[in-house]
């Protein structure tokens, strides 16, 4: 998670820190707090984020399997796309 959004040499920083996304200052600084707030990881699952939007802190980012990492970015790209076209529901 550092790596990718510190390190320019990461393979995966251009879509983490050259977008931006950046790690709170509290687990930056300490993976005693990151452990603190997260738990161990639990077997099949990584790091990720509420709708794979936003930066890594303790309200944004949960221990995901691939599938809902996978129905994460889906549902953010279904938003996305929504917000392009005007961003209203339309009745029929």
């Amino acid at each position: 998670m550092i790596q990718r959004v510190t390190n320019p040499n990461h393979v995966s920083y251009k879509a983490y820190g050259g977008v931006g996304i950046t790690v709170c200052d509290r687990w930056k600084d300490s993976f005693e707090n990151f452990l603190m707030d997260k738990g161990p990881r639990p077997e099949g699952t990584t790091l990720g984020r509420i709708l794979d939007m936003g930066n890594y802190n303790p309200e944004t980012a949960f221990w995901m399997s691939p599938a809902e990492q996978g129905l994460a970015r889906r549902n953010k790209n279904a938003l996305l796309k929504w917000a392009a076209q005007g961003g209203e529901i339309a009745c029929q």
